[in-house]
């Protein structure tokens, strides 16, 4: 019995990638694009350095978070996770209009990627009791803003405050999101209303 848990144990550290890795397409900031596998990244604030291999036989590297812009995992049920490390404004500060501090990349969150557009929606998972978070992008910022909600249900009022300033130049959106109770549900649709405005404007 024990040869045989020997055995199985030797083949599962010898076999060519650790089942705990998945096919990766890793790109960074310098625009090289590295076709690998990588340990799993599962929440939020995992990791600041991602280990990979570019081929089965191939030693393992590390790269350092800070080098990584974005993070492709293609799951063996056909699905993909965008994993994406961008610095954020604190609702805090961007609810004072402030958005002159984002938070460094090499701290800060992996940015999971929900809706994409000229107003691009991400999400985190957290290990803790914090929850699932959201960020707004807007395609002429280099930076994203966070939001929170009570509990799941509805958007904060430090928060609408951030996201009215940040999303200001629709004006219309932008006070809808400050006098109205935003439940969480409907931050795709503020996504979704603010990239058909600007489609109208470039029309």
């Amino acid at each position: 019995m024990r040869i045989r848990i020997l055995v199985l144990f030797l083949t599962l550290l010898l076999s060519p990638y650790s089942h705990a890795m998945e096919k990766t397409i890793v790109v960074l900031k310098n625009g090289e694009r590295i076709v690998c596998e990588s340990d799993r990244i599962k929440f939020a604030n995992d990791a600041s350095k991602l280990s990979i291999k570019r081929t089965p036989t191939s030693k393992f590297e590390k790269i350092k978070k800070e080098e990584i812009d974005t993070l492709m995992f293609l799951y063996k049920d056909g699905t993909i996770q965008i994993l994406c490390n961008i610095p954020y404004v604190f609702d805090s500060d961007a609810a004072k209009g402030d958005f002159s501090h984002p938070s460094g990349t090499r701290f800060g969150d992996w940015l999971q990627l929900v809706k994409k557009g000229h107003l691009t929606l991400f999400y985190t998972d957290h290990t803790m009791d914090r929850g699932r978070e959201y960020y707004l992008k807007k395609e002429d910022t280099d930076y994203a803003i966070s939001l929170y909600d009570n509990r799941g249900r509805k958007i904060n009022k430090k928060s609408k405050k951030a996201i009215s300033n940040y999303l200001s130049n629709c004006p219309k959106l932008s006070a809808y999101i400050l006098n109205n109770d935003i439940e969480t549900e409907e931050v795709e649709d503020i996504v979704d209303e603010y990239n058909k405005w600007i489609e109208r404007q470039t029309e």
